[in-house]
C-alpha cells in the first residue's frame, strides 16, 4: 500500500476477502477515510459500499478468530452429514474466508487418507482368569497366561505364580519338601474313641513363623479343663517335651513367651480334654520350622513379590506355610466370587491338611 492509495492488488483481494490478517486492519482503516479507494471498491460492486469504524472492528475480529467454523462442523461437511441449510451456509462463510477453506482442505486430506489405509485387524481380546491385587492375569486365545503384576518378578516366583493359577498350589522347595515328607512317615497316630476329641485347628501341618504361636483346637462338651503339651521331634522314634500348660475352659493358647522354638525343627502337639475323670486326647497335630537360611530367602521373596496375591500365595506355598496362603485365598476370594481356579486353590491346599490328618 502506497503512503496515499491502496494498490490495485489489495483492491482486489479486499473485493474477494483474500487480505491477509495483518493487511485488514490497515486496509479498512484506510477505506474509512479515504473515499477515492472507497469509491475503487465500490465500483466493482451491486451494492455501494461504506466502510464504518465498527465494520472495520468485526472484520478485524473475525480475522483472529479461527474456530468460526467449529471442528464439529468441519466435520460434518466433509461428511455430508449437514442439513441443506447447514450446507448452504458454510459454502456462503467458505466463499468469504480463505482461512476457513483451508481448514476444510486439510479436513478433507485428512479423511481422505484415513479412507487410504487397510482395514486394521483387532487381536482378539484375552480373557480373564483371575483378578489379582495390582492386576488381571489373562489367558490369550493360544492359552498362554500373563499379568502386568508379574513383570519383574525373578523366573521362579513367576513360575509358583503360574502354578497356582494352572495347578492350584506351587511345590515346596526341596527342603521343606523332604521335611514335610518325613513328618507324614513318623507321624504317630493316636487311638480314636467313640466319644468327642478336641482336635487340633492350628497350627497344623504347616511352616510356621508367627511369634508368639496360637495354639486352637474344637471344644469339647462338659469339659473341665483342657492341657496343652508341645514336644520337638528329634529324630524318627523320640520326641522332647518342650511345654506343657493348661488353658483352663479356654479353647486357645499362647505360647509362652520364653519359650524359643528352634529352626529346620520338627513339632508336634497335643490337647487333652478333662471330662468327668476321663482324659480325651486330642489326635497328633505338627508343624515344621524353617532353616535360618531357608527363612531369609522366604523374607526376601516375600517382600519382591509385592503386592499380587497370587505371586504370595506361591511364595507361601512353596516355603511350607499352607496357613497363611490359606488366608490369602480368602482375600483373593473376595476380589473373585464364585471363581473356579480359587476353588480349586482353596480344595488343594484343604486337600493337603486332609491328607495330613488321615497320616495320622
Amino acid at each position: 500500500m502506497s503512503d496515499s492509495h491502496l494498490s490495485p492488488d489489495q483492491i482486489e483481494r479486499c473485493l474477494h476477502f483474500t487480505l491477509t490478517p495483518e493487511e485488514i486492519p490497515n486496509v479498512y482503516a484506510h477505506l474509512d477515510h479515504c473515499a477515492e479507494c472507497r469509491s475503487q471498491v465500490a465500483t466493482h460492486r451491486e451494492t455501494p459500499l461504506t466502510f464504518t469504524r465498527v465494520e472495520t472492528a468485526l472484520l478485524w475480529n473475525e480475522s483472529q478468530d479461527r474456530e468460526v467454523l467449529s471442528n464439529e462442523q468441519i466435520a460434518a461437511y466433509v461428511d455430508d452429514s449437514l442439513t441443506p441449510e447447514e450446507r448452504e451456509w458454510v459454502d456462503v462463510y467458505l466463499e468469504r474466508s480463505a482461512i476457513a477453506r483451508l481448514e476444510m482442505r486439510q479436513a478433507q486430506s485428512v479423511r481422505n487418507l484415513l479412507a487410504s489405509l487397510p482395514p486394521l485387524e483387532a487381536a482378539p481380546l484375552a480373557h480373564v482368569l483371575l483378578r489379582d491385587t495390582d492386576s488381571p492375569i489373562l489367558q490369550d486365545t493360544e492359552g498362554h497366561i500373563s499379568s502386568t503384576g508379574w513383570m519383574g518378578l525373578p523366573d521362579i516366583l513367576k513360575a509358583w505364580a503360574y502354578a497356582v493359577v494352572t495347578q492350584g498350589i506351587a511345590s515346596p522347595i526341596v527342603s521343606v519338601r523332604e521335611a514335610l515328607e518325613s513328618m507324614h512317615r513318623i507321624a504317630v497316630p493316636t487311638l480314636r474313641r467313640g466319644s468327642p476329641v478336641p482336635d487340633p485347628l492350628s497350627p497344623t501341618f504347616t511352616a510356621v513363623r508367627a511369634m508368639p504361636l496360637l495354639f486352637r483346637w474344637q471344644s469339647v462338651p462338659n469339659a473341665q479343663e483342657y492341657v496343652v503339651i508341645l514336644t520337638r521331634q528329634t529324630d524318627a522314634t523320640h520326641r522332647t517335651i518342650v511345654w506343657k500348660r493348661s488353658a483352663g475352659l479356654q479353647t486357645e493358647i499362647a505360647l509362652a513367651a520364653e519359650i524359643t522354638l528352634e529352626p529346620k525343627s520338627a513339632y508336634v502337639w497335643q490337647v487333652t480334654a478333662n471330662v468327668a475323670g476321663l482324659s480325651m486326647r486330642s489326635p497328633f497335630a505338627w508343624f515344621l520350622t524353617l532353616s535360618e537360611a531357608d527363612l531369609q530367602a522366604f523374607l526376601a521373596d516375600e517382600q519382591t513379590c509385592g503386592t499380587s496375591l497370587v505371586a504370595r500365595i506361591g511364595v507361601l506355598e512353596a516355603y511350607g506355610f499352607y496357613e497363611e496362603a490359606l488366608a490369602q485365598v480368602a482375600a483373593l476370594a473376595e476380589l473373585n466370587p464364585d471363581n473356579p481356579i480359587v476353588g480349586a486353590v482353596r480344595a488343594q491346599l484343604q486337600q493337603r491338611f486332609e491328607h495330613s490328618r488321615d497320616a495320622e
